[in-house]
């Protein structure tokens, strides 16, 4: 399955690529041999030279290039993993292979980066989403994943020689450093945690193991529709009481609640009150984005990521539209509000502002008319001075159901 998501080669490719490089790569088991002498960082080049034009890519003008092997400091393996070899060069490439078991060590999919420490411990990877598609972009980003193993391996060094000195402050100190890193989580991280700190006085622990947003999001949700969404609530109340949390994990939290009150019946109000929360506490981070953006789709008004829909101008209580997704920071200048009908009839605006906390600050047009389906209207609003979390208030006069796109310019 992972061999058809990569790039399959052609002979034309393959056989440019096959020129010889300035050197040839490790083996895996040659290069595990020197990492540990050398007590280096091991980066291991999963690819497949039959197969995966980036990968072949990678090898030859990277694992292959003295230069970036210079620059890199660190040891250069490869894993060589042919699709369709023959019968002698599947002998002669499991060989070369020898050592390398694909179970445990970290590969997802092709091509993969692997940095092992000396003693053959997983420090991290790069990988599907985290590698980029240019050579030029991959080299930079192995670089930076060497400069990050290194200073794994001297946080590891410094943490061991605090343990053996009994010094268990700097230990806890340098453990939380090392797993601020961009890399995989050392396996006895939650262990000695609890070793050094066994009642969290510093949140560590309820931190490093509060479960992935996306697991939150979806134990919660099986909750709530299996009828037990009190109990997912008090769960989720229970870790959002926690100080200890970051401002993303605690927008996912937000999140998970939304979704629970959302599945149960009469708390479409608390549903909209968290995932907007979720929105406030990280804007910016992946919670932060799915809870506005769900808190739009289902409860919100218009907005310049979903337009209106039919329910914004049939609802009795729609007269005053509350678009609360303008960019954060306004500066002065000249803005338009763009309006298109998509489907539907005529709207009768009469009356726009820029609003801060609910207080007018800057005045649109007055009285306007949108004629219905394929016809645009625009809003002009002039800033004298920059704003700040500012939403658009328009008021509606009468109107007939419709659909239609909001998009916010900037013109000067």
């Amino acid at each position: 399955m992972l061999h058809a998501l990569a790039t399959v080669m052609t002979p034309v490719c393959l056989a440019a690529l096959m020129q010889p490089g300035v050197k040839d790569s490790m083996a895996f088991g040659v290069g595990r041999q020197t990492a540990a002498e050398k007590d280096a960082v091991l980066l291991v080049l999963a690819h497949g030279s039959d197969w995966n034009t980036l990968g072949e890519r990678m090898f030859h003008e990277l694992w292959n290039d003295s230069d970036f092997a210079s620059a890199v400091g660190c040891v250069l393996a490869d894993v060589d993993v042919l699709q369709s070899p023959s019968a002698e060069s599947k002998q002669a490439n499991d060989a070369r292979n020898k050592g390398w078991v694909e179970k445990g060590s970290g590969l997802r999919t092709y091509p993969a980066i692997l940095a092992y420490a000396p003693d053959g411990t997983l420090i991290g990877s790069r990988q599907g989403a985290d590698l980029p598609r240019k050579v030029v972009e991959i080299r930079a980003v192995t670089l930076q994943l060497a400069a990050d193993c290194r200073k794994w391996v001297e946080l590891t060094a410094a943490t061991a020689k605090a343990k053996a000195g009994a010094d268990p402050t700097t230990e806890l100190t340098l453990l939380i450093q090392r797993d601020g890193l961009p890399l995989a989580r050392h396996p006895s991280l939650l262990e000695d945690l609890r070793r050094l700190d066994p009642d969290d006085a510093g949140g560590h622990l309820a931190r490093l193991s509060l479960p992935h947003w996306n697991t939150l999001v979806q134990q919660a949700t099986s909750q709530a529709q299996a009828g037990k969404g009190e109990e997912a609530e008090q769960r989720l109340l229970g870790l959002l009481a926690n100080t200890a949390y970051t401002r993303e994990q605690r927008a996912g939290l937000h999140l998970a609640l939304g979704s629970v009150y959302r599945r149960w019946a009469d708390h479409d109000e608390l549903a909209a009150k968290h995932m907007r929360t979720a929105s406030t506490v990280a804007p910016d981070s992946v919670c932060g984005i799915a809870g506005m953006r769900l808190y739009l789709r289902l409860y919100g008004g218009p907005s310049l990521f979903m337009g209106w829909e039919d329910r914004h101008t049939t609802d009795t209580a729609a007269a005053n539209w509350v678009i609360e997704d303008l960019p954060a920071e306004l500066e002065a200048g000249v803005y338009t509000l763009r309006l298109k009908c998509t489907r539907g009839g005529s709207l009768m605006l009469t009356g726009a502002a820029l609003c801060v906390d609910g207080k007018p600050i800057v005045l649109g047009p007055g009285e306007a008319e949108l004629a219905g389906k394929g016809s645009t209207l625009e809003l002009e609003f002039t800033l004298d001075k920059p704003l700040s979390n500012a939403t658009l208030q328009i008021i509606l006069g009468e109107r007939a159901k419709s659909r239609g796109e909001l998009t916010w310019t900037r013109l000067r």
